[in-house]
């Protein structure tokens, strides 16, 4: 089997799906990387990793053109032939982001499996015209969550699909290996953290600020990219509280080292239709490094994960799980199962379904 990967960074070595694409290369008889970027890119280093070989597509015509069908078909005569014939030798060909429909016209016989990853049209109505195209002309679509296998596409496009799989993330055991890490279970001190992204649109301030508030004897660690210009007043009063600690933007490979000395792992997600599309990595990360999460009911995919995953309806049982997840771990009784949860969880494990799935398909 050949399978042409198709993704829209320049930047592999830290690409989000790297670790199962990677697990899959070790499953087929071949797997190319195809950077698919404008030519903006095109005097910019791409960084690739060893043992896949990496191809690069620059687009001419931007985004915000292509739109306009006579851009679109200048650029597919010129450079049809070409790619056209540098895909042919493809079975399959994976396609991560909708913006990447603008490939199909090169595909004439091989497989396509598309990556439904978020709630496109909610992000922005500008992708729903494209992702549709890219929803009927699929072969296969793996979504990375239940509502986004289960409803989003009818919801949204009024289709029914048959070939709509649930394909959840996951995490790379070998970064996240909790035999690396020293991990200090029973300080006096609790160190409760929350890794990621956080905006108005996905976090909910209000559950960030109560939980501070209430427990000042815990010790609340933020890692990653805050927009504080648009959320001044409420970062500047969350960051003025003692026991919060804001860390900045960690390096992925660096961040293992620091969630390694947390006690308990918290997804700070609102309740809202955005959300409950959403399927996060670290959910898994967390786990691998046998440290408990704490999330509110965003949906129901981690249900399964009971008592390691604490899923809650309101920020009042939200504090009450944290305590919960920190006696849990103090007994010993939670942190070997955590980490056995997150083993069926691999980029390996992963692999192994995607395989499954598009050889049926």
């Amino acid at each position: 089997m050949n399978i042409l990967v198709v993704c829209s960074v320049i930047n592999f070595r830290d690409f989000t799906r790297r670790a199962t694409i990677e697990a899959i290369k070790k499953e087929v008889d071949n797997l190319d990387v195809l950077f698919y970027t404008g030519i903006k890119n095109f005097l910019k280093k791409k960084i690739t990793v060893d043992g896949i070989r990496f191809l690069t597509y620059h687009f001419w015509v931007p985004d915000k053109f292509k739109r306009i069908k006579f851009f679109g078909f200048i650029e597919h005569k010129i450079r049809g032939l070409y790619w056209s014939k540098k895909i042919l030798k493809y079975d399959i060909v994976f396609i991560t982001d909708p913006n990447q429909a603008w490939l199909l016209s090169y595909i004439k016989q091989s497989k396509i499996v598309y990556l439904l990853r978020d709630p496109n049209i909610l992000q922005n109505k500008n992708n729903s015209s494209t992702e549709k195209i890219l929803l009927l002309k699929s072969n296969t679509v793996l979504a990375t969550s239940k509502n986004l296998a289960n409803n989003y596409v009818p919801r949204f496009y009024g289709i029914e699909c048959k070939y709509i799989y649930y394909w959840p993330n996951c995490v790379d055991i070998n970064i996240w290996d909790n035999t690396k890490y020293l991990r200090n279970r029973f300080n006096a001190t609790k160190i409760i953290g929350v890794a990621g992204n956080f905006d108005k649109i996905r976090t909910d301030y209000l559950l960030l600020d109560y939980i501070t508030s209430q427990r000042t004897d815990l010790i609340f660690e933020i890692a990653g990219t805050i927009d504080y210009n648009q959320s001044k007043t409420f970062w500047d009063n969350l960051l003025s509280k003692k026991n919060v600690k804001y860390l900045g933007f960690v390096p992925f490979d660096l961040l293992p080292k620091v969630v390694a000395k947390w006690n308990v792992g918290l997804i700070t997600d609102k309740i809202d239709i955005y959300s409950s599309y959403m399927h996060h990595n670290k959910v898994y990360q967390y786990l691998s490094l046998g440290i408990p999460v704490v999330s509110l009911r965003i949906h129901h995919d981690y249900d399964d994960f009971y008592p390691c995953v604490q899923l809650v309806p309101d920020k009042e049982q939200y504090l009450i799980a944290i305590r919960f997840a920190i006696d849990e771990l103090q007994n010993h009784s939670i942190e070997d199962t955590c980490i056995t949860y997150a083993k069926l969880n691999s980029s390996e494990e992963r692999a192994k379904t995607f395989l499954n799935i598009v050889n049926k398909s």
